[in-house]
């Protein structure tokens, strides 16, 4: 995962660069894809698509458990892009924040093109070790369309939300998953209910994580785990986080519905968000609270499961689809694991299936 804001903000909306013909003659649209672009992926497995910003073209993650699209420090220099304070603070997983924000004209993906797009600067020390990466698109840009992620045909799409619902999968397929999800109100992420071990959870959807994980309060409290015993041990330490270590545990079950992991390989995870977020917001009252948890959620669902599968996100409807990837997508060279927010890359070797629904 990379990073969320501390309180809401206006969403930044991409405008279409060809018309989308109307369709209010049919009461069931077919679905219009407004973008279309390859995804090539770090060596954890996470999403890149190709973008222009300004005069430069990178690739930026697609980061569904991000908060507001962000743009890295140095490229952001490096165009000249102008920039300023805003009223709000995105943090990352290791407690860094950023409150800078920069103006980016054009900003394109594939043929959706906007002017004067507001992307959050990523903080100083917040690594983007290739060249090739620009940045973050998160859920503010994300969240105005349906996402479609085809991990097995490497390709992302963005699509139009004026369709009937339930009406998404085109493709072939013997067995669909459809999960009912939450999505919050000022940042966007996406929660669905799973359960781990028997215990019932709320999730958050994750493309941008490198692995599953769960904080460390969930790991002792609800599963009475000693973190660094033999089951539980240490793996790495949390980059940019003094002295912060991270666990994993192999547990028994996660289930969504319609899917299932058996023998899911977990990260744990220290939860430093929950403490460098401020409980109060320093302008005054008239800023809503959040409907976000203030730090890690209790379970984050990353790309090391989501991979395995043929995402459609529909947004409007809240609803997530999900069917078998097929081949698992190469390791295409992309951005460094850095480049995911300083969240390690873990190598997971649970099995998923597609259960069959019930009636």
């Amino acid at each position: 995962m990379t990073s969320r804001c501390v309180r809401s903000m206006v969403s930044a909306v991409l405008a279409a660069a060809a018309t989308v013909a109307a369709a209010h003659a049919d009461p069931c649209p077919p679905l219009q894809i407004l973008a279309s672009v390859p995804m090539s992926y770090d060596t954890a497995g996470r999403p890149f698509v190709p973008v222009t910003l300004a005069t430069a073209h990178k690739l930026m993650l697609i980061d569904t458990g991000g908060a507001l699209s962000e743009i890295s420090q140095h490229l952001a220099t490096e165009l000249g892009l102008y920039h300023r304070k805003v009223r709000v603070r995105q943090y990352n997983m290791s407690g860094q924040y950023t409150d800078e924000a920069a103006d980016v004209s054009p900003f394109a993906i594939g043929n959706l093109v906007a002017d004067h797009t507001e992307l959050m600067i990523a903080p100083d020390n917040f690594k983007y070790a290739n060249d090739g990466a620009g940045g973050i698109i998160g859920p503010n840009i994300l969240r105005n369309y349906d996402a479609e992620f085809d991990f097995g045909g490497n390709t992302f799409k963005l699509i139009s939300q004026e369709h009937c619902a339930g009406k998404v999968i085109y493709w072939p397929t013997a067995t669909t998953a459809a999960v009912p999800m939450r999505i919050s109100r000022d940042i966007g992420h996406i929660f669905v209910p799973v359960t781990l071990d028997g215990i019932a959870l709320n999730a958050l959807i994750d493309t941008g994580a490198s692995t599953t994980f769960v904080p460390s309060w969930v790991a002792e409290d609800d599963f009475h785990l000693q973190l660094g015993s033999a089951d539980a041990p240490a793996i790495d330490l949390l980059p940019g986080a003094t002295g912060a270590s991270v666990f994993k545990h192999r547990f028994h079950s996660l289930s969504v519905e319609g899917i299932v992991v058996s023998n899911p390989l977990i990260s744990i995870f220290p939860d430093l968000m929950h403490h460098a977020m401020p409980r109060k917001s320093p302008y005054g009252t008239r800023i809503p609270e959040t409907d976000e948890p203030q730090g890690l959620n209790e379970v984050t669902l990353g790309i090391d499961v989501l991979k395995r599968l043929h995402l459609y996100i529909a947004y409007k409807e809240e609803m997530l689809y999900a069917t078998p990837a097929g081949p698992a997508p190469a390791e295409v060279p992309a951005p460094s694991p850095a480049m995911a927010g300083g969240v390690p890359s873990n190598p997971h070797t649970a099995v998923i299936a597609l259960a069959p629904r019930m009636p």
